[in-house]
């Protein structure tokens, strides 16, 4: 069996966003987390680099001529940095202090920020990242500038959030590359795990006792998983198909989803998860728990349409 070309291309998109927004994460995990790098003088200017104060930015504004701006061009066109952002972010960094950085945000339209298009040293910034990165653009450069010089909190919700996404991108590529585990049968509980059916449920629901709710615990917190959110998802995967786990919600409260919440399941799987993961609580595995059951019915959806293309040969 093989998939189709259209499903390898699924898969290539996926990696090639997760490579960007690793790109990105890492830019900005440099600038919010990296010490500032001792001062760079150049003799060329009468101020030190990166810039910390707003009197030395207007020093270098005044010192930037038509004639000498070629000069700053080629000495920021030095730096290093892969690929346009990351060179424009290494120049920024090289250039300006955070704590002026915060003052300025590209069109200064905002919070009463400064309008940092208007800077002769915008223009230098472009034309050396375009000399030292072929096919850089005007505006995929300005566009690195505006993200770079966004605050600082804002760069971290973002950060944040390009994690989150990775994380989801990780387990979506792990998932689709991953044939369905076996199921695994454990001779205490008379189920076969994935559970398949409201019947198989409530079964095993019967099963569990306070005397043997332990034993259900080590056996999922066998489940590998790196991290609490995998490790959570991990062994849900293992004892929920995502066809019946679309008839769940954590507290099921809409569309007549079931609540996953009252299950003694639920129990094991906490415990599961506090046994496996140091630092792992309550609220952190449950949350993981209402984000994989909300996500069942698009998992299951992408799983029927790449059954679909499939060719048996």
């Amino acid at each position: 069996m093989v998939r189709s070309g259209s499903g390898r291309q699924t898969l290539l998109q996926h990696l090639k966003t997760l490579r960007e927004q690793n790109k990105q994460i890492l830019d900005v995990f440099n600038r919010l987390y990296l010490k500032e790098d001792h001062a760079r003088v150049n003799p060329t200017f009468a101020v030190s680099f990166p810039i910390r104060t707003e009197e030395d930015l207007i020093t270098l504004e005044n010192d930037l001529t038509q004639d000498n701006i070629n000069v700053l061009t080629v000495y920021l066109s030095s730096f290093g940095g892969e690929g346009v952002t990351g060179r424009t972010n290494r120049i920024l960094k090289e250039i300006l202090a955070d704590t002026l950085a915060c003052g300025y945000s590209f069109y200064g339209k905002r919070s009463g920020k400064k309008a940092f298009a208007l800077l002769k040293l915008r223009t230098a910034i472009v034309q050396a990242v375009k000399r030292s990165c072929e096919n850089a653009t005007n505006t995929a450069i300005e566009n690195a500038i505006k993200y770079d010089t966004a605050d600082p909190q804002k760069l971290l919700h973002h950060l944040t959030k390009l994690e989150n996404q990775n994380k989801q991108i990780i387990e979506s590529f792990n998932w689709l590359n991953l044939k369905e585990p076996l199921a695994r049968i454990d001779p205490n509980f008379a189920v076969n795990f994935p559970i398949q059916s409201e019947e198989d449920l409530i079964t095993l629901e019967n099963t569990i006792t306070q005397h043997n709710i332990n034993i259900l615990i080590t056996y999922l917190s066998s489940f590998g998983g790196d991290g609490i959110i995998a490790g959570t998802n991990r062994i849900l995967r293992n004892v929920f198909t995502d066809s019946f786990a679309c008839g769940y919600s954590f507290y099921g409260r809409r569309s007549g989803k079931k609540a996953f919440a009252h299950l003694k399941l639920r129990t094991a799987i906490v415990q599961a998860v506090k046994i496996k993961h140091e630092g792992a609580n309550n609220a952190i595995v449950e949350n993981a728990i209402k984000v994989w059951l909300k996500h069942a019915p698009q998992r299951h959806k992408l799983r029927l349409k790449l059954n679909k293309e499939y060719v048996v040969q």
